[in-house]
């Protein structure tokens, strides 16, 4: 697996990036060769004249010129630490069960109740007293004539490991829905 950083200018910004769906667009061109569900990326916006876009991919990216792109291989040893600190982008929604559509979780309590759930489905255990749910934004586009409305919530902390095998493919995978759209990807940062 790749890590990479993929930073835009203002300039190169205002070329490639209109919206949410161009965002998508720029980093699935950018990863041609890579199977749908196993790119993750997280857009983490801009900072000091450069907008910046982590990638987890499992092959390299292809040169562009107009786009500066970083490349580090994930060590394998990186999984096996026992905790972490971590960020993730979700886009939090239950299924109703009447009507069978996806509905967003609202609330700070049903959101930090939802991501310990799908903390434990994936094999690791948040410190539930540094545990933050940020709600940030909500994101529609329409691609392919369809219209797409997810929202944005950051959830942040502390973790800790619980089942090994789970973590990794949780890691690899992503968690929760949206992850072809920016979602999903454990920012991991290992804790001695």
């Amino acid at each position: 697996m790749y890590l990479s950083r993929i930073s835009l200018t203002p300039r190169t910004f205002r070329k490639f990036v209109q919206d949410d769906y161009s965002i998508h667009k720029l980093v699935y061109n950018l990863f041609a060769d890579a199977e749908g569900s196993r790119l993750l990326y997280v857009d983490k916006g801009g900072r000091r004249g450069v907008y910046t876009i982590l990638v987890l991919s499992p092959n390299l990216p292809k040169v562009q010129d107009e786009i500066d792109v970083e490349t580090k291989p994930v060590a394998e040893s990186f999984l096996n630490h026992r905790q972490y600190a971590f960020e993730v982008v979700l886009n939090p929604v239950r299924r109703n069960g009447k009507t069978r559509k996806l509905e967003p979780v609202e609330g700070l309590l049903p959101l930090l109740q939802w991501f310990l759930e799908k903390a434990k489905a994936n094999g690791f255990a948040p410190d539930e007293k540094r545990l933050v749910a940020k709600t940030q934004s909500v994101q529609t586009f329409t691609a392919k004539e369809n219209t797409f409305t997810q929202h944005k919530v950051v959830f942040s902390g502390t973790l800790t490991v619980t089942d090994p095998d789970l973590f990794a493919a949780a890691f690899a995978n992503g968690i929760g829905r949206g992850k072809g759209f920016g979602f999903g990807l454990l920012q991991l940062t290992p804790i001695s």
